[in-house]
């Protein structure tokens, strides 16, 4: 048997893993000297209002290599193998803190693999691992399929403002925009793992409409994308950009909408709002 594993910034909540049987570490939130796991002490909605309320900007920190020992001992009492589906390395820790989670059992089959990403759509790939796992699959098939997945994935997302992947040192290949933080409403991507600059309107309405067409041309034309959209504090946006993408897209499903997880809103700030999906084969 394979146990699944992932963590909060996929956006699977605990109550979603549970159902799915799915094992979930959090990611921790420092205000001041105050800390809290993401996974039950604080809600994205508590989060968004400690954010605007603090003068201080919230730190994070990846789960510890200790925290995923007990997770891993209970694992391999009925399971052979692990597979631990992680948000990039190149954005957060967990990666790291995995990995040397791993010395406590050299001789367990624990696989430990970077999904490039963050968000609902780290979370899709988790969804889908536990899918073909549960169908019989193959670990290495299963692996095999969640690099093609990786290849093809897109994420795509407008902020308010760069000030907070700035401050917290998140901004990558964007870095160069940050001069003119105040004129423009920057359209960034996840690119190799790695935040980078996609492009810049004046005004966030003409940043979403652009984020749009985006989208349209990428999105593939004869198979299911897995589009999900994922927001900070802005539901009411999410809503009507879901429902305009499921307009020209001809989609028969609605659009799943998340809210994103506090660890990642402490780098994009209040108003964010990503696009992902993966593209044609």
């Amino acid at each position: 048997m394979i146990k699944i594993i992932s963590d909060t910034l996929s956006s699977i909540t605990p109550e979603e893993a549970k159902a799915l049987n799915i094992a979930l570490l959090p990611q921790i939130i420092h205000f001041g000297d105050k800390t809290y796991r993401d996974d039950y002490e604080i809600t994205p909605e508590e989060f968004l209002l400690k954010l605007k309320e603090s003068k201080e900007l919230p730190k994070t920190s990846a789960p510890w290599p200790e925290l995923y020992r007990p997770i891993f001992e209970e694992a391999l009492k009925t399971c052979d193998t692990i597979l631990c589906l992680l948000p990039s390395e190149k954005i957060s820790g967990t990666f790291r803190g995995a990995t040397l989670g791993t010395k406590y059992f050299p001789d367990a089959d624990i696989r430990i693999f970077d999904t490039e990403s963050v968000a609902p759509i780290q979370g899709t790939m988790t969804k889908l691992a536990k899918q073909w796992v549960d169908e019989g699959q193959d670990i290495d098939i299963v692996l095999a399929k969640l690099d093609d997945l990786k290849n093809r994935q897109k994420s795509i997302f407008v902020v308010d403002t760069l000030e907070y992947l700035y401050k917290n040192g998140r901004i990558g290949g964007a870095k160069n925009l940050f001069g003119s933080i105040l004129e423009i409403k920057p359209i960034l991507k996840l690119e190799n793992g790695a935040i980078t600059a996609l492009e810049s309107q004046r005004t966030q309405k003409r940043a979403i409409i652009r984020m749009k067409e985006l989208v349209v041309e990428q999105y593939p034309k004869v198979s299911s994308g897995h589009l999900t959209i994922t927001h900070a504090g802005v539901p009411h946006r999410a809503k009507k950009i879901a429902s305009e993408l499921k307009e020209l897209l001809t989609l028969e499903n609605e659009i799943p909408i998340y809210n994103l997880p506090p660890a990642i809103m402490v780098h994009v700030g209040p108003g964010a709002i990503a696009v992902q999906f993966f593209s044609e084969k």
